[in-house]
């Protein structure tokens, strides 16, 4: 079975993951087969990997998934000696809770490419893209690119694909920035072919989806995004020009680090926010070479959007409006001509030239001029 086989494999074990329900006594069932196996186990299956590190990973139903069940997972894995998964397996993934499941998806990726990432475990890489998060799209991105160096071709596309499969905001942003600059024009063909499939199953073109590639980070319509550290939590507001403040609950104003947990707050909870946060820091800055890039782009070729798309994409977005907070825009005539400049502000109004309040009510397309109002 080639990589891509691989690659379309996964995608339908994952198909079968997100329709499968909790059950309890399948949970039971795996635990006492787990629990016999660890009778017999002498030493851990992957010799890399710690899985007596609490890595957040819980059952559906919210209770800690044992170190015992991650060794049975990967005893049952390389004794059915396939590259694909097990149906075993697939089974036992189906009961993970996804939403508890990214630092663990990291640390087996991690140490999967740590090993050179070699064929005979590249099962530990399809583990780790479905069970993955949005944090796992920058590492991905990162062995790609090195994979591309190495002259390992295959696994690099296969990469690409599974970079795909991750089907989060900031993969896409990935792919789309692989599609441009990766220094394999395979890969880069590779990559534009996922964009181009990500397009067709959303029902829009493929200029539409590189104009939507702008990554939330988490942010909701509010630009805020909560840290929890189970007693106590802590809000990040992105402000204009991708500034990002942190506060408390009550308001006080933060360095930009959360404070390290105390014997009250949550462990898990506090070691993934406190993950997260980090996560952050990095992938903004990444949205904000990436974004730059796009408009001074659209400056050069005077690209426009419609009423209804620069509203969705800038107005409504908590990414895009804290851009576009910075920046002069243009209503054009159908000739062209710009007939009005406004500026985005916080609170959903708009300003003209003079600062006074305006409604740019125009259905003809925006256009970005410069920060001087300068076409």
């Amino acid at each position: 079975m080639t990589l891509i086989e691989l690659s379309n494999q996964a995608g339908t074990s994952w198909n079968r993951i997100i329709e499968s329900q909790y059950s309890d006594q399948k949970v039971q069932d795996i635990q006492e087969r787990a629990a016999n196996l660890k009778k017999h186990l002498k030493k851990p299956v992957l010799s890399w990997f710690d899985s007596s590190t609490n890595y957040g990973l819980r059952w559906l139903n919210g209770t800690l998934v044992a170190p015992e069940i991650i060794e049975y997972l990967f005893h049952t894995q390389v004794h059915s000696f396939s590259a694909e998964l097990d149906p075993s397996v697939s089974k036992i993934l189906t009961l993970f809770d996804r939403h508890s499941s990214g630092n663990f998806a990291r640390a087996l990726f991690k140490g999967w490419t740590g090993q050179n990432s070699t064929q005979k475990e590249t099962w530990c890489f399809l583990v780790s893209v479905l069970l993955g998060d949005d944090q796992l799209a920058k590492p991905l991105r990162t062995e790609i690119d090195y994979w591309t160096r190495k002259n390992r071709k295959p696994l690099a596309a296969f990469g690409v694909e599974m970079l795909g499969r991750l089907g989060s905001e900031l993969s896409t942003a990935e792919l789309d920035d692989l599609s441009d600059k990766n220094k394999s024009p395979k890969i880069r063909e590779v990559a534009s072919q996922v964009l181009d499939r990500i397009a067709a199953s959303r029902g829009i073109s493929r200029q539409d989806l590189t104009d939507r590639i702008l990554p939330r980070l988490g942010f909701d319509e509010r630009a805020e995004r909560r840290f929890d550290f189970g007693t106590r939590h802590f809000i990040a507001r992105l402000t204009p020009g991708m500034i990002i403040s942190l506060e408390d609950s009550q308001g006080k104003i933060l360095k930009d680090l959360l404070p390290k947990p105390g014997g009250n707050d949550d462990q898990s909870k506090s070691k993934i926010a406190s993950a997260e946060w980090k996560a952050l820091k990095s992938q903004n800055r990444d949205a904000v070479t990436r974004i730059m890039r796009r408009l001074d782009k659209a400056l050069a070729e005077q690209q426009s959007w419609t009423k209804s798309d620069w509203i969705l994409l800038f107005q409504n977005h908590p990414v895009g409006r804290s851009i576009a907070t910075t920046l002069v825009w243009g209503i054009t005539s159908l000739q062209g001509r710009y007939t009005r400049l406004f500026r985005p502000l916080e609170e959903g109004t708009f300003s003209d030239e003079v600062d006074q309040n305006v409604d740019p009510g125009d259905p003809r397309p925006a256009t970005f001029v410069n920060k001087n109002g300068e076409r």
